[in-house]
């Protein structure tokens, strides 16, 4: 759960499954937001959904969010939901 991580004016938290796969490849809330602020919107994804990807070094990094309603605050939030990372060939 990133506390300081915003996107479009709504706070960015991060789904369990999205956490696991954050911690599987090393990645903290600094890398989340240098996708999402300096990564490029690629496929077309459905309504409320977006999917982020940054080339960093021999690799892209990609990230998906999708709009999300948090109950306990009672606000919109954007939801990390799949986080990934994939060599260029």
């Amino acid at each position: 759960m990133f506390a300081l991580l915003y996107w479009k004016s709504l706070h960015v938290e991060s789904t369990k499954h999205a956490l696991a796969e954050l911690e599987e490849l090393n990645w903290d809330e600094e890398d989340l937001g240098q996708i999402l602020h300096e990564g490029m919107e690629s496929r077309q994804r459905k309504e409320g959904v977006h999917e982020f990807e940054l080339k960093k070094g021999g690799r892209i990094r990609k990230i998906v969010i999708a709009e999300s309603f948090q109950y306990s605050t009672k606000e919109m939030i954007w939801a990390v939901i799949h986080v990934g990372e994939y060599s260029l060939r």
